[in-house]
C-alpha cells in the first residue's frame, strides 16, 4: 500500500497549459444545473494514464508528480455515478485519493455490484 501525501503537501509541477483533447466538462450541462454536487477530488494516476485525466478534466488543474510511477491531479467534478464509472474503467491505474467521502462512496458503488 502506498503512503499518501497530505493535501496541504500538494504541489504544482507545471504552470504551463497542457494539451487537452476533450476539454474540462465531462458532465455537459449537468454541472451547471446542479453546482452543489460539484466536488474537488484528488486523483492519483500512473504516469502512463495521466493524459486521460488531463483529457477528461482539462489542462488548468494542479498536477503533482508523486514519484517515477505516479502523478496526482486535483480536479473539480460532479459527484455522480458517471465519474466513478470513469475511474473504474482504468482498472486501478487511476484512483481517487481524496476526499475520504468520495473514496468511501466509490468503494460502496463497487461493493454494491457484488451484492
Amino acid at each position: 500500500m502506498r503512503k499518501y501525501l497530505p493535501a496541504k503537501a500538494f504541489c504544482i509541477i507545471s504552470s504551463r497549459k497542457l494539451h487537452s483533447k476533450y476539454g474540462k466538462d465531462m458532465h455537459g450541462d449537468l454541472s451547471a444545473k446542479d453546482p452543489g454536487r460539484m466536488t474537488e477530488v484528488i486523483l492519483e494516476s500512473t504516469n502512463e494514464q495521466v493524459h486521460n485525466v488531463i483529457d477528461r478534466f482539462g489542462n488548468e488543474n494542479e498536477i503533482c508528480k508523486v514519484d517515477d510511477k505516479y502523478t496526482r491531479v486535483r480536479v473539480k467534478t460532479l459527484d455522480c455515478p458517471a465519474f466513478y464509472s470513469w475511474v473504474y474503467g482504468f482498472n486501478g491505474d487511476i484512483q481517487i485519493v481524496e476526499p475520504r467521502a468520495a473514496v468511501k462512496q466509490y468503494r460502496g458503488m463497487i461493493l454494491k455490484g457484488f451484492s
